[in-house]
């Protein structure tokens, strides 16, 4: 990726309200966080041209959206191993070590190569200092249907309606088209500090395992999620998926090892001292 955002330090309100709109889901009670090292983060999601140049394959359920549309249907593992790539690509440290089936962070966020953001630091950024449930105002609807807020900074079911081939999520029965799909990147508005996309288009793979019990008491300062679990936390809900899902504090979670149409991915690097 050749756009990225510097995320400094900083502290926020983490999570969702109990009274919020549309509900909190899981991720309550909301508490506050401070991150402790600033981080460049890939102003947009990575791109099918980005993917494909780094991991020469093209998995994407939406190929046909084009070179400018976000890299899907990655799993988790595949994430991993692209910034691994995309690190030694750049003469950095592979941040994490992969093998026996599962994958490893030796250095934790320390690390000076490339990785996936943890789910606070993702929050965080895509926030960008804002406290309502969207980075540019209120929300107006919970699922497909048109929210003029929303539609100015993402891609949800209420408005990503395709009209390139290729295959279709039908979201109908939810109130939407019966042909959604991801559009590309840089399209609508940007956040406070740079970033698109982080509601809406795809579903952006965090490190964290998905853990309620934990996030209910998560620690205040650099959280990097519980030590085991199913799932991994995939946050800022995608194009085929309702309102709700494209708050920034809105969290769920996902199998590792199952890639899916509209997960995508967006890393992040810490700075270090010298930079």
């Amino acid at each position: 990726p050749t756009g990225w955002s510097l995320i400094p330090t900083g502290s926020f309100e983490m999570g969702h309200p109990d009274d919020v709109a549309c509900g909190p889901g899981t991720a309550t009670p909301i508490h506050e966080v401070e991150i402790t090292r600033p981080f460049l983060m890939t102003t947009t999601e990575v791109t099918q041209e980005e993917w494909t140049t780094v991991m020469g394959t093209t998995p994407f359920a939406f190929a046909e959206c084009g070179i400018h549309c976000p890299a899907e249907t990655i799993s988790w593992f595949d994430a991993i191993a692209y910034c691994n790539k995309l690190s030694l690509d750049a003469e950095l440290e592979a941040c994490y070590e992969i093998g026996g089936g599962g994958v490893t962070w030796p250095k934790g966020l320390d690390c000076q190569g490339y990785r996936l953001p943890t789910e606070a630091e993702w929050e965080y950024a895509a926030r960008a200092g804002t406290t309502t449930p969207f980075h540019n105002g209120e929300m107006t609807v919970c699922a497909c249907e048109f929210d003029p807020v929303l539609d100015l900074i993402g891609w949800y079911c209420g408005n990503s309606e395709k009209s390139y081939g290729g295959y279709c999520y039908d979201a109908s029965d939810k109130g939407g088209s019966n042909c959604l799909g991801v559009h590309p990147v840089a399209q609508k508005l940007a956040n406070p500090w740079g970033l698109y996309d982080t509601s809406g288009n795809v579903h952006e793979w965090c490190w964290d395992w998905y853990g309620e019990a934990y996030y209910a008491n998560s620690p205040g300062t650099d959280p990097l999620g519980p030590s085991t679990g199913e799932k991994r936390v995939l946050k800022g809900g995608p194009a085929l998926h309702a309102a709700s899902m494209s708050r920034p504090g809105t969290r769920t979670g996902y199998y590792p090892d199952v890639p899916t149409a509209a997960q995508g991915i967006r890393p992040v690097r810490t700075i270090v001292p010298s930079e």
